[in-house]
C-alpha cells in the first residue's frame, strides 16, 4: 500500500512549508537522497532563524537608542 509523499503533505500546509521547502523535499524523495535534503533543509532553517534574531535584536537596540 502506497501513501503520500512527504512533500504531498507540506503542500496541504502551504503556510507552513513554502513552495521552496516543497519543490526541494520532492527532488530529494525522487533521487532518493531525502535524508540529505532535510539535514541541509533543517541547516537552511536554523541559519534563517539565528539572522532573524540577529536583526530583531539590532532593531531593539536601534529603537533603545
Amino acid at each position: 500500500m502506497e501513501g503520500h509523499t512527504l512533500a504531498d503533505g507540506f503542500a496541504e500546509f502551504p503556510r507552513l512549508f513554502p513552495e521552496i521547502y516543497r519543490a526541494t523535499v520532492a527532488a530529494g524523495e525522487q533521487a532518493g537522497h531525502l535524508d540529505n535534503v532535510l539535514e541541509r533543509l533543517a541547516d537552511y532553517t536554523e541559519s534563517r532563524e539565528q539572522i532573524r534574531q540577529k536583526v530583531l535584536v539590532n532593531d531593539r537596540l536601534e529603537q533603545a537608542r
